[in-house]
C-alpha cells in the first residue's frame, strides 16, 4: 500500500513486519476470523491507528481497496499534492456478493498493448473485480501466439477493424499479463471463439474451413459468416494444439470456446463440435 500512498502524499511511509499492534499507523492481520469470506474483510479505523483483518491475502488486498476509495481522489496522482489526508472513524464488515465479478475486453477486434491491459487491470482492481475475460481471437484478428500454428498471429494478427494494423501478444506477453492479474488478484479466462467468429483462422489456413479456398483477411464488423470445418480431423488438431498451447500458460479454471454467432454452422455439426471441444478442454484441465 505505500506504493500507492507515497507518491501523492510526500510521505515515506514504510513496510514493517511486527507481531503487536501498534498505537498507530495501518495494521494489515491475516486471521483466521470466521466471519470473513475468501475475500472478505473487516476494517477498524481510530482516531490514530487503521486496522485491517482478513482470513484471507485476497481479504487484505480488497481492503486496501476500500481504504483507497475511502481517501480523497488525488491519493491516486502519481505526484506529490496537497492535503490534508483524512479519513472518516469507524467500522467496516464486507465480503462479496458474488464470487465470478468479471469484465470483458475485446482485444481481437481492436489490439490493446501490454501496458495497456495492465493499466486496465489496474482499474478494475481497484473495483475489486477478479476476474479478467481476453477476447484473444475473432474475424478481425488472432491476438496470442500459438507456437505450432505461426501463422495465426503472423498473419492473421496483422489487421484489425478498419484495416489498421493490428498486433498480438507473444506467449511471453501473455504471461506477462496473467502474472500481473495475479499479483492483484484477478484471474484470466482466455477466450478462442468458435466455430464461428473464426476469419482471421480460416485465412491463415485455409486447411481449416470446408471449401479450402483462400480467404482476405476481413477488417468489418459484420458476424456470423465464418465456421471452422467440423468434419475435418485437421480441425480438431488446430483446437487441442490451441487450447493446449493456452491452457498451459492460464494457470486460472476456465477455457472459454466461444460459440456465439455460428449462423453458417448446421445445427447438428455445431452440436457435434462443442461436445468435442468441451472434451479437449477438459483433457487440459480446464472447466
Amino acid at each position: 500500500m505505500s506504493d500507492i500512498l507515497n507518491p501523492s502524499t510526500g510521505f515515506n511511509l514504510q513496510v514493517q513486519e511486527t507481531t503487536e499492534m501498534p498505537g498507530d499507523g495501518i495494521f494489515l492481520v491475516e486471521n483466521d476470523l470466521a466471519e470473513t469470506a475468501k475475500e472478505g474483510y473487516s476494517i477498524k479505523i481510530t482516531e490514530y491507528l487503521i486496522n485491517v483483518s482478513s482470513s484471507t491475502p485476497a481479504g487484505i488486498f480488497m481492503a486496501i481497496q476500500t481504504l483507497r476509495q475511502l481517501l480523497p481522489a488525488q491519493i491516486e496522482a502519481k505526484t506529490t499534492q496537497e492535503g490534508p489526508w483524512e479519513i472518516a472513524t469507524g467500522s467496516i464488515s464486507d465480503h462479496p456478493q458474488y464470487g465470478y465479478r468479471g469484465v470483458m475486453l475485446d482485444v481481437a477486434r481492436h489490439f490493446f498493448t501490454v501496458d495497456e491491459v495492465k493499466r486496465l487491470i489496474d482499474l478494475i482492481a481497484l473495483c475489486k473485480i477478479n476476474s479478467l475475460h481476453l477476447h484473444l481471437s475473432d474475424d478481425q484478428g488472432w491476438r496470442i501466439e500459438i507456437k505450432s500454428w505461426p501463422k495465426l498471429t503472423e498473419h492473421g494478427g496483422s489487421l484489425e477493424v478498419g484495416g489498421t494494423p493490428g498486433g498480438f501478444y507473444t506467449q511471453e506477453d501473455y504471461t506477462a499479463i496473467v502474472e500481473y492479474a495475479a499479483s492483484r488478484y484477478i484471474t484470466i479466462i482466455p477466450e478462442i471463439d468458435m466455430p464461428g467468429h473464426t476469419e482471421a483462422a480460416l485465412a491463415s489456413y485455409p486447411e481449416l474451413s470446408c471449401d479450402g479456398k483462400f480467404r482476405e483477411l476481413y477488417t468489418g464488423t459484420e458476424v456470423g459468416f465464418s465456421t471452422l470445418c467440423t468434419d475435418k480431423a485437421i480441425t480438431y488438431q488446430f483446437v487441442d494444439d490451441v487450447v493446449r498451447e493456452i491452457a498451459a500458460i492460464s494457470p486460472g479454471p476456465y477455457f472459454h470456446i466461444g460459440g456465439d454467432e455460428s449462423y453458417v454452422t448446421a445445427m447438428e455439426d455445431y452440436v457435434f463440435f462443442v461436445d468435442s471441444i468441451q472434451q479437449i478442454v477438459t483433457k487440459y484441465g480446464k472447466k
